[in-house]
């Protein structure tokens, strides 16, 4: 009987040994998977880096365009207020001549109507 236990115990060990070597074979798979794990959760949080600084540059893009576009209309605006401006300032020089003009030309009329008027007196002594 005890050398079918010492068999038996032989037979276990062996079989133990078989365990321990496939638990550390997969011991060594785990850990290599661990690894290719983390190494993939490295590369999406360097891909999610990545992302994030484009999306802040594509940000700092549109606002350099707002900006750009804000200026351009600012300076258009300012363009065609210039360009106002200087129309009503021709306008209005353009009414003063008018209104010298008119009342020289009242003048005038008035010049030549009392001249009438004394010419028509002189002929009326006459």
């Amino acid at each position: 009987k005890l050398l079918h236990v010492e068999s038996l115990l032989g037979s276990f060990n062996v079989e133990l040994g078989y365990v321990q070597q496939e638990n550390l074979e997969l011991t060594q798979e785990a850990n290599l998977v661990r690894k290719q794990i983390n190494q993939k959760n490295e590369e999406v949080l360097r891909m999610q880096e990545k992302v994030a600084s484009w999306e802040a540059e594509a940000e700092e893009r549109r606002v350099k365009e707002r900006q750009e576009e804000m200026e351009r209309a600012a300076q258009r605006d300012a363009h065609w207020e210039g360009i106002v401006q200087a129309k009503d300032e021709a306008l209005e020089q353009a009414e003063r001549r008018l209104e010298a003009e008119e009342e020289r030309h009242g003048e005038e009329m008035r010049g030549v109507a009392k001249q009438l008027e004394e010419a028509a007196q002189r002929e009326a002594k006459l």
